[in-house]
């Protein structure tokens, strides 16, 4: 048990390396290649959060905050605990 928590943690630690130092930097160049339509209501919340992150994909990475006045779509998108 112990084993198999030590390898999951590693595992964890990999794939959280991979996402912000590859493919966190790809999601901007990825999203303003790419074109995303959806006729689906259900989906919108999805696609609201899609849509902000392409606007927001130019920015330095520096900038880790969305605006003020900007409204971050959550419901919908990330499950609730």
């Amino acid at each position: 048990m112990a084993n198999d928590r030590v390898v999951a943690e590693r595992i964890r630690y990999q794939l959280r390396g991979s996402y912000s130092h590859y493919y966190r930097r790809m999601l901007g160049p990825l999203l303003g290649a790419l074109t995303f339509r959806c006729n689906n209501t259900s989906y919108r919340p999805v696609m609201d959060a899609v849509e902000l992150l392409g606007a927001y994909a130019d920015r330095p990475s520096k900038v880790t905050v969305y605006d003020q006045g900007e409204k971050v779509p959550i419901d919908g998108v990330v499950p609730k605990a």
